[in-house]
């Protein structure tokens, strides 16, 4: 009450005029949406983030939205057929498919004669120019001498001399003398040549790999293997990263931090056009039917005219901007799930009678918990014990329950670590503790020794050498609500078998670090996988990966020899027999029966995707190997209009009618004072 009088002393003191249009401009703005925006005949894809992209660098781009805005401006030597349903790659900035040597060790790639970078200042006029088969030898160089870059894994140790040069450059940069003498010697390394990668002539270039490497040319079609022209990488230097100058479909035109990316379609890009529709077309649940892709049928790529990419902090405005039209689609979180979807394959009365669509699918993506496999209470020094502690954990976690209860289902529990619709998949393989058995759980901990207390519903276990209750720390990244309810949830999961698990919640470099100098018994992990191939995945419990993608530190003799058997079997070649695709399935397979013994992870889920589409974009098949599936997409700019245009009509009468009526009031005042006066 003390400060509404003081307001209204205020409004006496100050002139009537300046008050009214003080008060009318306040609830306005608060009471109003911004307006719809019109594109007449322009085409424009909306979408948002919660978040700037880390880079737009793709030698740098480790992440997935990274990784996507790098896919609208860049190319890679091969892409993903649009409509394969196995993953298959097809040419890109390649003419064909390479030439591969009998023996698998050499790859010959032939370029396209029609590819041009996007006009940009960093060229002569600032014209864009062609693409030449040193831009493809500059570009894995520049990738390899990356220090910040976290994907030179792909290629560490499978290019002929590429480390030992690497290693060379990486010396001389990390020197602090930056005199012109020690910039030269830098500049001659770089150019000294790679065995390993070699211009055959004008439009050729040769790969020649240290062993053979099946997975090669998935690793050279992720954002790793993107072509880049020196002169950008050189003008813009440290900026390179917020300028990307490439020959994918799109031109970035202006990125405000925290507020917006805006792609325009690059006028120099290449003649492609979308492709034809196969007859028989597997479609994710929610889809429409094949019949929704035909208009699309033969149409130049990109299909639409822009790309704009809000930042929105929030999740409710995001959620808000997605209702009003203000952008294309949306993902679901545990928040938003219950408003729009029922029964979880159903949406509500609401979205229908809006058109929006609903479409969810599995994502090759698992959340586990890693064992440091190092730690002497639960690692492999602890023998018996920390193997009793281990599997009893990982069966005290009620996947199901943990998916329903903080997931909104959007999720599915793991049997094995490769996700369904991955090759090696096998829907009969059972994981033997990925399932919810805690009174098996207390049993082995009894076994291995520990004394296990049972009063009504507590249980605790102890050790009997120190009669001390055993207690687990979970090493966590980040301090999300999400991070916190999973907290909750291992520590209810841990009382269910009596063993305290505590969580410490660090910042990302911090929980990277501790992975890797072996510091916390375990670790909240996941991993999204970057090709569709098992061993990306087994990878991670490869001895020598230990302390970088292996966080566990797990080191079998026997799991490392059968991933080395697996990974050479090149299942996506024709060459391939029938007999050897089966028997990398079944390497698989005997890979998950020596993790049963060891019990490394507590695997937990793989996640589903649910994703809400307004009835003016067309509908776009998922992908989550390929980044660059914008040229695709298609928005309706009149549908758009029709549509949404009557929402924000509706969604804006009662702010107007409010309005009025608060201007009604402060004219009424005004006048008062007016007389008054």
């Amino acid at each position: 009450m003390a400060l509404v009088a003081c307001m209204l002393d205020s409004c006496r003191r100050t002139s009537p005029v300046i008050v009214a249009l003080l008060f009318v401009t306040l609830f306005t703005s608060v009471s109003c949406q911004p307006p719809l925006e019109v594109d007449g005949d322009v085409s424009v894809i909306r979408r948002a983030t919660s978040t700037d992209p880390k880079t737009i660098d793709p030698h740098e781009a480790g992440d997935v939205l990274s990784s996507t805005m790098c896919g609208l401006a860049y190319d890679q030597l091969l892409e993903y057929v649009y409509f394969s349903q196995d993953a298959e790659l097809k040419p890109c900035l390649a003419a064909k498919m390479p030439e591969v040597s009998p023996d698998a060790l050499d790859y010959i790639f032939t370029i396209r004669d029609d590819i041009y970078f996007q006009d940009d200042e960093c060229f002569p006029g600032g014209k864009g120019r062609k693409l030449v088969v040193q831009d493809i030898e500059y570009s894995f160089k520049r990738f390899a001498t990356l220090v910040d870059s976290p994907g030179y894994w792909v290629l560490q140790g499978k290019i002929k001399d590429l480390d030992g040069w690497r290693s060379r450059v990486l010396a001389l940069s990390s020197e602090s003398d930056n005199s012109p003498e020690t910039e030269k010697r830098r500049n001659e390394v770089f150019e000294q040549k790679v065995s390993g990668i070699s211009i055959l002539d004008d439009h050729r270039i040769r790969f020649t790999l240290t062993e053979p490497y099946p997975q090669f040319l998935y690793a050279i079609t992720l954002s790793y293997g993107a072509i880049v022209p020196r002169e950008a990488a050189q003008y813009y230097g440290d900026k390179f990263s917020e300028n990307p100058v490439g020959t994918g479909p799109y031109k970035l035109r202006e990125w405000r931090h925290d507020k917006h990316l805006i792609w325009d379609k690059n006028p120099t890009y290449r003649e492609e056009y979308y492709p034809i529709v196969p007859e028989k077309l597997h479609l994710p649940a929610g889809m429409p039917t094949r019949e929704s892709f035909l208009p699309y049928q033969g149409k130049r790529l990109p299909l639409s005219d822009r790309v704009v990419v809000q930042v929105l902090k929030e999740a409710q405005v995001s959620w808000f901007q997605f209702q009003s039209g203000h952008i294309d689609t949306s993902l679901l979180d545990k928040d938003t799930f219950t408003t729009a979807v029922q029964n979880q394959t159903k949406l509500t009365s609401g979205m229908a009678g809006k058109g929006i669509r609903l479409t969810y699918y599995p994502s090759p993506t698992i959340s586990y918990l890693s064992f440091n496999m190092d730690d002497p209470v639960v690692g492999t020094p602890a023998g018996v014990k920390g193997a009793a502690i281990r599997k009893a954990l990982s069966l005290s976690f009620d996947q199901a329950d943990y998916i329903k209860r903080y997931l909104q289902g959007q999720g599915e529990p793991a049997t094995m670590l490769i996700p369904p619709g991955v090759f090696g998949y096998n829907d009969s393989y059972q994981y033997r503790w990925a399932r919810y058995a805690p009174e098996e759980g207390i049993r082995l901990l009894k076994d291995a020794g520990f004394i296990v207390e049972q009063k009504g519903g507590t249980v605790v276990t102890k050790d009997p050498k120190t009669g001390e209750q055993l207690q687990l720390l979970v090493v966590q990244a980040g301090q999300s609500t999400a991070s916190a309810d999973y907290a909750r949830y291992l520590n209810f999961s841990g009382a269910r078998i009596g063993i305290r698990v505590d969580s410490e919640q660090v910042t990302y470099s911090e929980y990277l670090k501790r992975q890797q100098n072996g510091i916390g018994q375990a670790y909240d992990s996941g991993w999204i996988m970057d090709y569709p191939d098992p061993q990306n995945m087994m990878q991670l419990l490869y001895g020598p990966n230990a302390k970088t993608i292996n966080s566990s530190s797990y080191n079998s003799s026997r799991y490392n020899q059968l991933y080395e058997a697996m990974s050479s079997i090149d299942h996506t070649s024709p060459a391939t027999s029938a007999a050897d695709i089966q028997r990398k399935k079944d390497l698989v397979v005997e890979m998950h029966r020596v993790l049963d013994d060891d019990c490394p992870w507590l695997i937990q889920y793989f996640d589903k995707t649910y994703v809400l589409t307004h009835a003016w974009q067309n509908t776009t098949l998922p992908n989550h190997f390929a980044y660059n599936i914008y040229k695709y997409r298609y928005s309706d700019p009149r549908l758009r209009i029709d549509l949404a245009g009557d929402w924000n009509k509706a969604d804006a009468l009662p702010g107007i009618l409010f309005a009025c009526l608060v201007v009604t009031v402060i004219v009424m005042f005004v006048a008062r004072i007016v007389r008054q006066e």
